[in-house]
């Protein structure tokens, strides 16, 4: 859900013990952040959830602020080094093979798509 700083409150009220983390629209990473739940989320809920669009359409006006404050958004995965990013994976139980990759995917056909 996009919150601006002065808009009428429309997020359901948070416990005060709650943990939280808040992300802002000039953080270079925020936006990807942001997308990288908003995938999680629809994986996790489905697509129904109304929390997927919101998430989106802020991370779309969080990359924009950043862009106009003369930054350029960054894709958050990418700043990881490779084995940090597979360690992490593995820990969560998932299986990683390194291979070497040329930077191009090619068609969506060639990936079985």
């Amino acid at each position: 859900m996009v919150k601006k700083k002065n808009s009428p409150r429309s997020a359901p009220a948070i416990n005060s013990d709650e943990p939280m983390f808040v992300l802002l629209g000039h953080d270079p990473q925020a936006a990807d952040l942001v997308r990288l739940w908003a995938e999680g989320r629809d994986f996790l809920q489905g697509p129904d959830d109304p929390q997927i669009a919101a998430a989106q359409a802020c991370a779309d006006s969080m990359a924009q602020w950043c862009k106009r404050g003369g930054s350029d958004p960054v894709a958050a995965l990418t700043l990881l080094p490779f084995e940090m990013l597979a360690a992490e994976l593995r820990r969560r139980g998932a299986t990683v093979t390194p291979c070497s990759f040329d930077g191009d995917f090619g068609e969506s056909d060639d990936l079985g798509l």
